[in-house]
């Protein structure tokens, strides 16, 4: 049954067993899975089925951070969440992301590729990128590509599934969500208070307000936070603030770790015009789902050299569009413009003079295409940074909750195993005869800055941990110190892997239902 708040419908009953508060992806999935149960589910969402404004603005921030784009519209606050902009680009993690590794502090799952990789499939069906798995070998077999990394030592095609058209969550499952009876979905809530015992170990209700102001309650037996990375963060510190930060964030940890995917193109493929790049240059249509490669690191040279891993599309470019010299001109220009002279200006004004010809082409506006020539979108892995974090600023939205401020850089750790990353591959690349990777190590100040993007894959905040000291919920998602309070979604992600979230973040909701299931006694 679907309530709109704002039309201030009675519901049958506001005692449920579970209470979920956000209906993008990780909700949603979270949602059916425990309506098999027989579990009596709330879903509630701040959101319409279609976008607004008066929902919308509520994403923004005190002020837009110096490093990172503006968060008021880069996530959708509606019924279906992001998922009504994204790509439906999906892949799994690999089993190194769940590792410790001593040369990424912070890094280290309470739980294993093992705990999560049974789900995959599952996730996959409630993405509509089928079943048929993401093994590299047998995409292609199937499409009869040969894989030009396949004898290249440390490196592996990972492979990339995504929906066609793209799956908006809500769209795709919301039959299921109104005909189910025990699930009661309500649009147009916000919440914006909880109610916790009187040792502030178990929550007994949440409140939430509709855009008239008006308020309401549900009480449930568990409550389960699925907002997003930034919001799921916004709103724990907002009940910390009240609660003396006994909810998770005993150690101040809730809102630190913010990771996101940086897009760099730090790197120029000149390839071999005999290799056929196979997958990692074309997308192909199977049924109504896109089969995109990539290049990648295996877990093996990951921990062998100490890594991070990159997901490495290529695409097709123009000599112009690889040209050194336009780089080069670009911070040549910026630095005169600021009264500066650049580092490395000898090999600066050689780079200028030696693509003479690609600048003249540029000021034309004149593009050409004479040789192999491809760039490189690297899809950074980031560290988790205790400084990058969701915070609380002093300015007051509309219902009288703090606006949440964004700290986050791309440091010069990250970069520094991006640039070791990027030689491993340039070396095996090279090796066998795939391509010559030319990777712009002098060009990192402006990759730093006005060339840096992100993915807005809003990541850690809610980090998974083995303790209240690393982290902010345990192996099970639960809030540490609380009884019935749980995170879903990649809030929870204590590191952010190389590919998108979506795909792992809905495996973790369904391993959570499992959890929940067990818990009741309820075979899976």
């Amino acid at each position: 049954m679907l309530y709109d708040a704002n039309k201030g419908q009675q519901f049958a009953d506001t005692k449920f067993d579970l209470c979920i508060v956000g209906a993008g992806p990780a909700g949603i999935t979270l949602a059916i899975e425990m309506a098999s149960a027989g579990t009596r589910i709330c879903l509630l969402d701040a959101g319409d089925e279609h976008y607004s404004i008066e929902s919308q603005e509520l994403y923004k921030p005190q002020y837009k951070a110096e490093f990172y784009e503006d968060t008021t519209f880069n996530r959708l606050r509606m019924l279906g969440g992001s998922s009504n902009h994204w790509e439906n680009n999906t892949s799994e993690f690999m089993p190194n992301d769940f590792l410790k590794k001593d040369w990424i502090p912070n890094s280290g799952w309470p739980i294993s590729y093992e705990d999560v990789g049974p789900f995959y499939i599952r996730a996959a069906i409630y993405c509509q990128t089928d079943t048929d798995e993401y093994d590299s070998q047998k995409w292609h077999e199937r499409l009869n590509r040969t894989d030009p990394l396949i004898n290249v030592e440390g490196m592996i095609t990972g492979i990339g599934k995504a929906s066609l058209p793209p799956t908006r969550f809500y769209d795709v499952h919301k039959s299921k969500l109104h005909s189910l009876r025990n699930i009661t979905v309500v649009k147009n809530a916000n919440i914006i208070d909880v109610t916790a015992n009187m040792d502030i170990s178990k929550i007994t209700s949440a409140t939430f307000s509709n855009y008239k102001n008006v308020r309401f309650e549900i009480d449930a037996s568990k409550f389960v936070l699925a907002m997003g990375g930034i919001e799921n963060a916004r709103m724990l510190l907002i009940f910390n603030e009240k609660y003396d930060n006994k909810l998770g964030n005993s150690n101040q940890l809730v809102g630190r770790y913010f990771m996101d995917h940086p897009l760099l193109r730090a790197a120029k493929l000149y390839s071999n015009t005999d290799k056929d790049m196979g997958l990692l240059t074309e997308q192909k249509v199977v049924g109504r789902k896109v089969i995109l490669g990539f290049m990648q690191h295996t877990d093996e040279s990951i921990l062998a050299n100490k890594l991070i891993n990159l997901r490495m599309p290529i695409f097709k470019a123009s000599s112009l569009q690889l040209s050194d010299g336009i780089e080069s001109m670009h911070v040549l220009k910026e630095a005169i413009s600021q009264g500066d002279l650049p580092e490395n200006i000898l090999k600066h004004l050689l780079n200028t003079i030696k693509d003479a010809d690609e600048i003249n082409e540029s000021i034309i506006r004149k593009l050409f295409n004479t040789k192999v020539l491809s760039y490189v979108d690297e899809f950074e892995e980031q560290l988790p940074h205790f400084d990058n974090r969701i915070a609380l600023g002093y300015e007051k939205d509309r219902f009288g909750l703090k606006k949440h401020t964004v700290h986050w850089r791309f440091h010069d750790e990250d970069f520094a195993l991006a640039w070791e990353s990027l030689k491993s591959v340039a070396s095996q690349l090279a090796m066998n005869n795939v391509g010559r990777l030319r990777i712009m190590e002098e060009f990192q100040q402006r990759l730093q800055n006005e060339k840096l993007y992100v993915s807005h894959h809003h990541m850690g905040t809610t980090r998974m941990a083995e303790n209240a000291t690393e982290g902010v919920v345990d192996s099970n998602c639960k809030v540490f110190n609380t009884a019935n309070l749980y995170v879903a979604g990649s809030s929870v992600f204590t590191t952010g892997s190389h590919v998108p979230p979506t795909l792992t973040l809905v495996a973790l909701s369904i391993r959570l239902a499992n959890h929940f299931k067990a818990e009741k006694g309820v075979l899976t």
